[in-house]
């Protein structure tokens, strides 16, 4: 009876803990089914038929909350794990949000780890706002069709202020110091950050960015200046990327569009990338079409286009489905890749 009694108020504190911090477990799982044919020059054609877990959204759960310390200001957290929901796999333990932050009424501060300005990640402003399909729907989304010029790795040990809204324009400002190391069978930006002890200036790669948003009622609009120093060690120059996103709400239809340069990025050398699409409420859902193209260094180039369709069974679980084409030419060999891409699946957030 008293291990019991000490049960019951052991969750009872944690309960009202959980409460009075405003602790929230959320999170989604998206199944689907993925139809993918590539044909290389030269090659014959491979068609694969899987099941997929995260084509529309990453299957993720997670924890947030949130304090009020005074007037005007707050802490928060959060703290995010993604997963396959096809073998119940997962990475590390909140592999994709670990981060405090702090409002107040000249803005507010993020630590941890978090997305880049422009990856798609949590604090973009860029990539997920100029196309339709946003960063998901793998072959169609905008982080594979046009905003390439850095890989969309989140980054660790990062500080982000995003400034108070004036006039509809904010400031966005990042710092990450993340860890540099490339297992010499991958290429660079393909890396994992992992912490090493002894780490140094010249093993570790730093990521600055900065930009400024403006939204006003149906416009929104972003601009993103990004470089990542890479350590003495490297011989490769240190890349930059300059992005822009914009989409306006027509209500009959949405248009969006979106650009990248960057400079010195290892796949691509020096890119010129860009995007337009459109969505439209069709049959009581949306309809979602977009087209993309990418020139980097020696003939190397990426043509893209997709067509999908979302459809909300509530107001927490959607079906969709989309098809998507995409064809690269290889800087060095000249080499092309087609690949076309069909994919179908079903969403819930809880």
């Amino acid at each position: 009876m008293k291990k019991t009694l000490i049960a019951v108020a052991a969750l009872s504190a944690m309960a009202a803990s959980a409460m009075a911090a405003n602790v929230t477990l959320y999170g989604k799982i998206d199944q689907g089914f993925q139809v993918q044919s590539k044909k290389v020059d030269g090659k014959d054609r491979v068609t694969t038929w899987k099941g997929v877990s995260g084509i529309s959204s990453g299957s993720r759960w997670g924890l947030k909350g949130t304090e009020q310390l005074a007037d005007g200001y707050t802490v928060g957290f959060v703290l995010e794990s993604g997963f396959d929901g096809m073998n119940g796999s997962g990475n590390n333990a909140f592999n994709r949000d670990a981060f405090l932050t702090l409002n107040t009424p000249f803005g507010m501060l993020t630590v941890g780890r978090t997305g880049k300005l422009s990856d798609g990640n949590t604090g973009d402003i860029i990539a997920g706002q100029a196309s339709p399909f946003g960063t998901s729907y793998k072959l169609a989304a905008s982080t594979n069709t046009t905003f390439v010029g850095f890989n969309n790795d989140r980054t660790d040990r990062a500080l982000r202020y995003v400034s108070p809204k004036f006039a509809g324009f904010q400031v966005h400002a990042e710092y990450a110091n993340m860890t540099y190391q490339v297992p010499a069978e991958k290429p660079r930006w393909e890396d994992e950050t992992v912490d090493k002890v002894g780490d140094t200036a010249s093993t570790k790669k730093r990521y600055g960015g900065i930009g400024v948003s403006y939204a006003n009622g149906p416009f929104y609009a972003a601009v993103t200046a990004e470089t990542i120093r890479l350590p003495a060690s490297d011989a490769a120059k240190n890349p930059q990327a300059y992005g822009f996103a914009a989409n306006y709400d027509f209500g009959v239809a949405k248009v969006f569009a979106g650009y990248q340069y960057a400079k010195e990025s290892a796949k691509w050398g020096d890119l010129n990338a860009g995007t337009l699409g459109v969505s439209a409420p069709v049959a009581g859902g949306t309809v979602m079409a977009s087209v993309a193209y990418a020139k980097g260094d020696d003939s190397h180039s990426l043509t893209s286009g997709a067509l999908g369709y979302k459809y909300s069974l509530s107001k927490r679980t959607y079906l969709y489905t989309d098809v998507a084409y995409a064809q690269e030419k290889a800087a060095t060999t000249k080499e092309k890749t087609k690949t076309t891409e069909f994919n179908v699946g079903i969403c819930h957030n809880f």
